[in-house]
């Protein structure tokens, strides 16, 4: 998980476990098919949600080593998202943590906010298609490419996908005279992953 280091790579533990398929058989299966069975579940969800503590039900049990909490813990500050089936064979299976292998900072290593930013640019690219090839960039262009920006933004916020935005920059590029830059600064909304209490007694 560490060597990978990459945002869009998710290393699980257990990488095996066993699933009834149509032959009525158990089998025992490998990691890209836990992973694609954690994509197909979350496939549905709003792209904002954090997918830890979720659960899916696709297998019967899952392979592995039981460990304790703080090797749990060590795998994670790795990047290895670790996937648990706490009441036993033919429970559901629950997300740890929904780690992604780079773990540099939140906006990286957690899969909901990669998912976000992902999101808001394909969103946002496909909003801009209507301008590629058909207008010449003036003070004109500019105006309708940051209202077309508003209200796409406007949008991805009363949808939830964000929590708030600002533009930094819409300009032509000096060096490049035929492409825009277009620069927005997002605020994301964060899963909730630690609590942190202090108590003061009197």
């Amino acid at each position: 998980a560490a060597s990978l280091n990459y945002k869009r790579a998710m290393v699980p533990y257990p990488d095996k476990a066993t699933k009834t398929l149509s032959d009525g058989n158990l089998h025992e299966l490998d990691a890209p098919f836990l992973l694609a069975a954690y994509a197909g579940r979350f496939a549905f969800h709003p792209v904002y949600q954090s997918k830890t503590r979720d659960t899916f039900k696709s297998f019967h049990e899952l392979l592995g080593i039981r460990m304790k909490r703080k090797q749990k813990n060590m795998l994670d500050e790795k990047g290895v998202m670790i996937f648990e089936q706490q009441g036993g064979a033919g429970t559901p299976i629950s997300v740890r943590h929904q780690l992604t292998t780079e773990m540099t900072s939140p906006q990286t290593r957690e899969d909901s906010i990669v998912a976000i930013s992902d999101y808001t640019s394909k969103y946002l690219r496909s909003d801009y298609e209507q301008y590629i090839g058909k207008y010449n960039i003036t003070g004109e262009t500019l105006s309708r490419i940051q209202a077309t920006l508003q209200v796409a933004i406007n949008r991805l916020k009363k949808e939830s996908v964000i929590n708030g935005f600002s533009i930094t920059r819409i300009a032509q590029d000096p060096d490049e005279p035929d492409t825009v830059l277009v620069s927005v600064r997002i605020k994301v909304p964060y899963p909730c992953n630690y609590i942190d209490i202090t108590l003061f007694l009197d």
